[in-house]
């Protein structure tokens, strides 16, 4: 739907949109120019990513929300024991991300059988 409604824009401009998407679209890209000159000042390290909060409103929520936990989980991880989380860190999330693609990959197969 996003992305059709996207489609849409670019092929009708922004004369397709009602009154309170336009203002929305300012007052987004002001805090967006915001955010991203606040992550040059020494206060970045509270700031939220730009770019992470454009790709969260995109991908929907049962995609984020697995990246959220996963996040989650390594900062307990790194605080419990940062000699592990460094050494298994990248392994582990590289093989749950394969895991997924692969069972995915199987579920494709088994529903195009079933057709």
């Amino acid at each position: 739907m996003k992305w059709a409604g996207f489609a849409e824009l670019l092929g009708q401009g922004f004369g397709a949109l009602p009154r309170s998407a336009l203002a929305a679209l300012v007052i987004a890209i002001a805090v967006g120019i915001a955010l991203t000159l606040l992550e040059t000042t020494r206060f970045r390290r509270w700031i939220p990513s730009p770019t992470a909060i454009g790709l969260g409103m995109l991908i929907p929520g049962f995609v984020v929300f697995p990246m959220m936990v996963g996040g989650v989980a390594q900062a307990v991880w790194r605080r419990v024991s940062p000699r592990t989380e460094a050494t298994y860190d990248i392994p582990l999330a590289s093989g749950f991300i394969t895991g997924e693609a692969l069972l995915l990959l199987i579920l494709a197969v088994v529903a195009s059988f079933r057709s």
